[in-house]
């Protein structure tokens, strides 16, 4: 099947096209292939392979969906499951996802700007050095121990929460700036407004917490 994914905005009448490929979305084209008749369900295997074209990327997707018998005797999806994931309550049935040719698919390279570290000309994010991939999408990501003590965050167990830091206007603003700039140097162009290049801040999972 192929696939386009595009988001749209809550707050104003317009489609974003720079997201590229959304790996939840991945997840749910199998079976909806499946449930639509796109694909046909192997009638004697617990699992249909769905292979997945984006058009978005172009990317190339292979995706594992589980099946069971129904009560008139013919396969469907199957939902439920002991899968759990993080953020999630419930648990279900697993989706397995493989990948062909993602790498460099939102600007031609994995690295786009050539380089294994960068630095933009962000006043309060001067010297922290931010590692750049394009790997399903472009994604520049920033160490939280270097980034969060120039707001004010005295390490990365501070109370700190996704909410807390999507309040965080001074934080935000300047993660943005640093946004345009790494947008620039990856070859693709304004992101004024668009979703892509997303940031990530990572760091070790927080001493009083046994997730990641």
């Amino acid at each position: 099947v192929t696939y386009t994914f595009m988001q749209c905005s809550v707050l104003e009448g317009k489609v974003d096209h720079s997201h590229g490929d959304c790996g939840n979305m991945i997840g749910a084209v199998g079976p909806f292939a499946l449930e639509a008749g796109l694909v046909p369900i192997a009638p004697d295997e617990p699992r249909t392979n769905v292979k997945i074209h984006s058009l978005s990327t172009g990317s190339l997707y292979a995706a594992d969906v589980l099946t069971e018998v129904s009560e008139d005797g013919h396969r469907r999806v199957q939902y439920d499951g002991s899968v759990s994931s993080a953020g999630l309550e419930k648990t279900a049935a697993p989706v397995v996802i493989t990948t062909h040719g993602i790498a460099g698919c939102q600007t031609g390279k994995l690295l786009p700007t050539g380089n294994a570290e960068d630095r933009f000309e962000v006043p309060e994010l001067a010297h922290c050095a931010s590692t750049i991939v394009d790997f399903a999408r472009a994604l520049i990501i920033l160490d939280a121990r270097e980034v969060l003590p120039h707001f004010g965050y005295s390490s990365v167990d501070d109370g700190i929460s996704l909410a807390s830091l999507g309040k965080d206007a001074k934080l935000n603003d300047s993660l943005n700036r640093y946004r345009l700039q790494a947008a620039l140097a990856m070859g693709m162009g304004d992101c004024a407004g668009k979703d892509s290049p997303k940031v990530a801040l990572v760091a070790p999972p927080a001493s009083n917490s046994d997730e990641a």
